[in-house]
């Protein structure tokens, strides 16, 4: 009975959207969709007649089968990020909007928060949990104050182009934001100021990212190797020499490796001397590249 309980919440949360819209979608839409080896589907498909028929591909924790499906915004989704206890997942759309959600029942945790800067490209959370922040469409930076009241934000200005990218610091005193007016500012979280701006020769800069121990940020421009600049004084510290990264920059937790991209190649590089040391073929254009916690 525990073990059909807790599959059949994951069950609901997977379809939610669509369960309550109409009850009858638990069979038209939810079940079919169900992991085939959960004792929901065993229990209730032999008592149905003329269910369609899906068949999963790949691998997951859950057979292959979506786990929750986040439906609110009004258009494209261009960056996520989770809280560091994992209660909450940020979510940035082309409609303007921040969303909060809540990681448990797969509902908002709060109003859209709507700056009123255009799309939002990129958010990330700080891993104190009480921030968000934002890169839009105007070349502001938002910062959110998402704790148990309303939400309130900050704007943060200097950019001329979109933001494209921002990340916080491991210990979440440093925001970092990159943009395609070729710079990267490096913001007190707490107090706003901008603190250095780093200035890309090669172009836009698409995918910033802090090294662990916060000393060093990483950025990446189209076709050009991963720059890698001092937080304190903004001196390019050196490149990566042979890691030709296309829109993506990201550090191991450990500190020792650095990942990039390049069509459709995910490479990995030695950060201490930036030689690739390794090259994974993925038979897809690469959007975002991202180390798990364990490294």
């Amino acid at each position: 009975m525990s073990q059909f309980l807790i599959e059949a919440k994951t069950f609901v949360v997977s379809s939610h959207d669509a369960i309550e819209r109409s009850a009858p979608h638990i069979y038209v839409s939810a079940l079919p969709f169900a992991d085939k080896n959960s004792l929901v589907f065993k229990e209730f498909a032999p008592r149905l007649t003329g269910l369609i028929q899906v068949e999963f591909f790949g691998i997951s924790h859950h057979a292959g089968s979506a786990v929750m499906i986040l439906t609110s915004h009004g258009g494209p989704v261009r960056s996520v990020s989770y809280s560091e206890d994992g209660q909450l997942l940020a979510s940035g759309s082309d409609d303007g909007t921040v969303r909060l959600w809540n990681m448990r029942t797969g509902e908002a945790s709060q109003s859209p928060l709507r700056s009123g800067d255009g799309r939002v490209l990129s958010v990330d959370f700080a891993l104190n949990n009480l921030w968000v922040a934002s890169g839009t469409e105007s070349g502001t930076v938002c910062v959110w104050d998402v704790g148990p009241t309303r939400a309130s934000h900050r704007r943060l200005s200097g950019h001329s182009g979109q933001v494209n990218s921002v990340a916080f610091s491991r210990d979440s005193s440093r925001l970092t934001s990159a943009s395609g007016d070729k710079t990267v500012c490096i913001w007190n979280s707490e107090t706003s100021e901008r603190l250095v701006v780093l200035v890309d020769p090669n172009g836009a800069v698409h995918k910033v990212a802090f090294s662990p121990d916060g000393t060093t940020v990483g950025t990446s421009c189209r076709g050009w190797h991963i720059r890698l600049c001092d937080i304190h004084t903004g001196e390019l510290v050196r490149t990566s020499q042979d890691l030709n990264a296309s829109d993506n920059a990201d550090f191991s937790p450990d500190g020792e490796m650095l990942a990039g991209s390049y069509e459709q190649t995910v490479l990995l590089g030695d950060y201490k001397t930036g030689m690739q040391t390794a090259a994974l073929e993925c038979g897809i254009n690469i959007n975002s590249v991202q180390f798990s916690p364990d490294g």
